[in-house]
């Protein structure tokens, strides 16, 4: 009898334990996760991706003062960057292009970042940036990766195009 009560307290000891690790995790975890209905519709598409990252960020911080919502999308794969790329509109010539002379778009010259912008309902139409249906795109063919900045106003795009761009750069140059 006295050795079930002594294994009774372990468990509930270590019962305990577990749940003061893991409650705290567990609220930290929460507070970075969007529930899906809260996130864009092109982010759901490419979720069960197995050669796409996908992460959508809600409020996500351009400068000091300006955030909106960006999804990003990274290729694990030459091929399925120019999946990726063809997805969203590119020449044929270009992915083409890529495909046989890759240093050509990942070393350090004007050709290793996009930038364009794309008709929020057709992400293969591009569209002016002052057209309240275009969302801004940056890519980086080193990266393989691609941003989408969901936002209607012409001037924030424009912000977060010179902002962004000029920190890829310098993070090239670095």
């Amino acid at each position: 009898m006295r050795k079930n009560r002594k294994i009774l307290r372990w468990g509930i000891f270590l019962l305990l334990c577990l749940l003061a690790a893991t409650v705290p995790a567990a609220l930290v975890y929460r507070s970075h996760t969007l529930p899906l209905s809260q996130c864009s519709e092109l982010y759901r598409s490419y979720l069960g991706n197995p050669h796409i990252r996908a992460a959508f960020i809600k409020d996500f911080p351009i400068n000091d003062t300006l955030s909106v919502d960006a999804l990003t999308l990274q290729a694990d794969s030459d091929s399925a960057w120019c999946e990726l790329m063809a997805d969203f509109g590119m020449s044929k010539i270009l992915i083409a292009r890529f495909k046989t002379h890759k240093e050509l778009y990942v070393g350090e010259n004007v050709n290793s970042i996009i930038m364009y912008y794309i008709d929020k309902n057709d992400i293969k139409k591009r569209m002016p940036n002052t057209d309240p249906n275009s969302r801004l795109v940056i890519g980086s063919h080193a990266e393989r990766s691609i941003c989408i900045f969901m936002t209607e106003r012409k001037n924030t795009k424009e912000a977060i195009g010179l902002t962004k761009v000029k920190r890829l750069k310098d993070e090239k140059r670095n």
